[in-house]
């Protein structure tokens, strides 16, 4: 045989009893599909992983931002009401993005009369009783700080001319 047959009809492969070998072929090529499965799988698990965290550090964003505007909620309704005691303000659905937004504003006054303590609470997602879902989350975050009211604005801002 020249090196030309020998090409076109390789010799088959034997084992030590001198049978012919098949199905080596067969093994080779599952291997690979098998590798080629797990990196398919810890790809797609990867990715997965990713748009879960990026969705919640967008739900956190979210819910920092409804914070933000509770509080200037809080503050525009106790310039405008001097018995302001708080509220449960539900913005829409369609406004935030996500599910149940709440915003709980309490008012505390304070031992002087003139101070007052405000905790503002904003929550976003679902709520927790409902959170064995599988991709349910729930983020809440709250502030409290201190609002120190003029005495009477109405008697201060009378003057008197002479």
């Amino acid at each position: 045989m020249n090196k030309r047959t020998t090409l076109l009809c390789p010799r088959r492969e034997t084992n030590r009893d001198g049978r012919v070998r098949r199905g080596t072929l067969v093994v080779c090529v599952l291997v690979c599909l098998l590798i080629a499965a797990s990196l398919v799988g810890a790809t797609t698990h990867a990715a997965l992983r990713w748009r879960r965290n990026t969705r919640l550090v967008h739900q956190m964003r979210q819910t920092d931002l409804l914070l933000d505007a509770g509080i200037l909620r809080a503050a525009k309704q106790l310039r405008q009401a001097d018995d302001y005691q708080g509220e449960t303000w539900r913005p829409s659905r369609e406004s935030v993005g996500f599910d149940s937004p709440t915003v709980e504003i309490r008012v505390i006054p304070g031992e002087d009369g003139a101070a007052r303590e405000v905790q503002v609470t904003a929550q976003l997602g679902t709520p927790l009783s409902e959170l064995k879902r599988a991709n349910a989350s729930h983020t809440r975050r709250s502030h409290t700080f201190t609002v120190d009211l003029p005495p009477n604005s109405q008697d201060s801002d009378t003057s008197s001319v002479e």
